[in-house]
């Protein structure tokens, strides 16, 4: 019955732990004690796929050098300092709910000279058979992306970076068919020159990313709204240091915002029935409609919560991490990811290894959820190997 639960959920929950407020009600002076999370289609999208990140609190958009940028910024690809790159990451993913949801990532990159990259990446996240259940029958659940993404420096310091997406899910047994979309991802990157501070040579650096920019997901149900692809919005600040080619420590401080519209607080009547409006929905009490355009819900994301401005800085989450490097052999890192509790209450600690031998590494994060209630997320692994070869002596 629990794999069954989260099949029916698995296009709209794996984001947010809350459910989907279809029409929430509450008093307009209770609106930010509320859970009011926000529904997305293809949730999957905003799993953070490698094990470097995983162990630096799930952020990666100022710092990603290897194939990974292709999940969180693809202009850093231009950034990276050897020709070819792959990664593959393996997390089972939800362990504390059901013991076969996994987690596929691989991506890899060319760059054809030292200013540009060309990356692909597949992502695949699967649950094993369902077991029938009345009029369900044993059917496995998945949905996948394939993305292709273009990265070029237009300055020695700053480079940019496209990527396409084509999305499509299983949504099996809701919805009977499958669910496909298309979005992309646009990144920009800027590295600083390097700079001495007491021995430690470094480099600034910071990250924009917006991705999964796209139409809305239209269901085949009558019951269930169109959902919003998870469009998001990355900004990222970090830095690299090294001394004397024995320690190096990298940090970053990112904050994310998802440009999807807030659910409003719809109004009752006095028997409590819904009101409705005359054009085939119910009346607002409190916030905005969220039946607009992908486009419209990107712009007006930023106030349409029913709870004004507190509610909208609520909804901007974000995640610190730092790493240690010992020659560029082992590796250690540590992160802190936060979520406020209205709007899914993700919040947990991670750390992370890595080891590193000539030109192939080996990283494992571990997520360790702070929250007082037991978490679904609770002893998250992730599993990552990259290899990359052919140095570019020129590239910085």
């Amino acid at each position: 019955m629990k794999k069954l639960i989260l099949a029916v959920l698995f296009p709209v929950s794996l984001y947010a732990q809350s459910p989907y407020p279809f029409f929430p009600t509450i008093d307009g002076t209770e609106i930010l004690g509320q859970v009011n999370g926000i529904p997305i289609a293809f949730p999957f999208l905003r799993i953070a796929p490698d094990a470097r990140a995983g162990g630096m609190g799930d952020g990666s958009v100022a710092l990603s050098n290897d194939a990974n940028a292709m999940f969180w910024n693809p202009s850093r690809l231009a950034f990276n300092k050897t020709r070819y790159g792959t990664a593959v990451t393996w997390n089972p993913w939800l362990r504390a709910l059901v013991p076969d949801l996994n987690r596929f990532y691989v991506a890899a990159y060319f760059k054809p000279d030292s200013v540009s990259a060309i990356g692909v990446s597949y992502t695949y996240i699967s649950l094993e058979s369902i077991s029938g259940y009345m009029w369900i029958p044993t059917e496995r659940t998945w949905a996948m992306s394939t993305d292709v993404a273009y990265s070029r420096k237009v300055h020695k310091n700053i480079s940019v970076g496209l990527t396409g997406r084509y999305i499509q899910s299983s949504n099996y047994p809701v919805y009977g068919n499958s669910n496909q979309a298309f979005a992309a991802d646009i990144g920009f990157s800027w590295v600083g020159n390097e700079f001495d501070c007491k021995n430690w040579n470094g480099h600034l650096q910071s990250g924009l990313a917006i991705t999964n920019m796209g139409p809305k997901l239209l269901y085949d149900a009558a019951w269930v709204p169109d959902d919003f692809l998870p469009t998001n919005l990355a900004l990222a600040f970090g830095s690299e240091f090294e001394k004397n080619e024995k320690h190096f420590i990298a940090f970053q401080v990112e904050l994310n915002k998802l440009l999807v519209p807030s659910p409003p607080i719809y109004a009752m009547d006095a028997s409590g029935n819904y009101i409705p409006d005359g054009n085939g929905g119910y009346v607002i009490a409190y916030g905005k409609d969220p039946d607009r355009s992908a486009w419209d819900g990107m712009i007006g994301s930023f106030n349409d919560a029913p709870g004004g401005a507190k509610e909208e800085l609520r909804e901007i989450y974000g995640s610190a991490g730092v790493e240690y490097d010992y020659k560029r052999i082992v590796k250690a890192r540590a992160g802190v990811f936060y979520e406020h509790q209205t709007k899914g209450a993700r919040q947990y600690l991670t750390f992370g290894v890595g080891l590193c031998y000539k030109n192939v590494a080996f990283d494992v994060s571990y997520l360790h959820p702070v929250n007082a209630q037991r978490s679904p997320l609770q002893n998250t692994l992730k599993f990552t190997l990259l290899v990359h070869w052919n140095k570019f002596s020129a590239s910085k």
